[in-house]
């Protein structure tokens, strides 16, 4: 995998394609999702570039587990389901990317029909492994359980495992001490919502996509004036993409202006 970089802003654009859902409309109809070509990674997150290289092109199991963590929005989903279909695509070999609730469901229903043997061999015998949102295995002693097994036989194997949480493994309440063990055994990441000249870069990607013209200025402001993550851009561009298709489908600093 190649990373490029921009000495002027300081962005890092790793090819892992991602996807985000814009919020529900006001109609209960859900608006369109704008998929993301690549991660932007900031100063604000400096060591991811260094943790997908190391997964993807030196494959040395040196940050095995890779647990990301931060809070809902920081780009943790992006990365762990990019890095699992980049693997899929790049080594032509089974992954599985799935949530830590999904993980659960299944073991308590292999249970209920006898059929452990047959979930273990999804979660064990694959290649990579990314599980999300770790959090959610909270007093379920079972599936915690089951999971310090599972992360033990791939990492014996040297099965690459991705993992996402909210807080750090030490953080994590009703989380068994043995499988933070786990979880912080490799490289734990942490990141951070994008700073602006992350902001303004997806800002114009969207526009770009959506084929409306961003004033330089209007994204500066947009970009300073709404200090979120991805999502909350997104939602705040679907709004000001509506006033652009009356005023000629640009946005410039009054259309920006008038937003904020």
């Amino acid at each position: 995998i190649r990373v490029n970089s921009s000495m002027l802003d300081e962005i890092a654009r790793i090819p892992l394609s991602g996807k985000n859902d814009y919020p529900h409309t006001g109609d209960g109809e859900a608006a369109p999702r704008f998929y993301l070509e690549c991660f932007l990674a900031g100063s604000e997150n400096p060591l991811v570039e260094v943790a997908v290289r190391s997964v993807l092109n030196d494959r040395t199991g040196r940050f095995n587990p890779l647990m990301l963590c931060g809070p809902s929005g920081a780009g943790k989903s992006h990365l762990a389901c990019g890095l699992a279909d980049q693997w899929r695509r790049v080594f032509r070999s089974r992954v599985v990317c799935v949530s830590a609730k999904e993980f659960a469901g299944e073991l308590a229903d292999a249970f209920e029909v006898n059929s452990v043997v047959e979930f273990r061999m999804k979660y064990r015998e694959c290649s990579l492994l990314a599980l999300e949102d770790i959090e959610k295995l909270a007093g379920r002693t079972a599936a915690q359980v089951e999971l310090i097994h599972t992360l033990d036989t791939l990492l014996e194997r040297g099965t690459q495992i991705v993992l996402t949480a909210a807080e750090p493994p030490a953080r994590l309440a009703q989380i068994h001490p043995t499988l933070a063990s786990r979880l912080g055994a490799g490289l734990v990441v942490a990141l951070a919502p994008p700073g602006i000249a992350v902001r303004i870069a997806l800002l114009r990607q969207m526009a770009a996509a959506r084929q409306i013209e961003l004033a330089d200025h209007a994204a500066h402001l947009v970009a300073d004036g709404i200090r979120g993550t991805a999502p909350d851009l997104m939602a705040a561009f679907d709004d000001l993409e509506q006033a652009a298709r009356h005023d000629g489908g640009t946005i410039d600093a009054e259309t920006a202006r008038a937003y904020l």
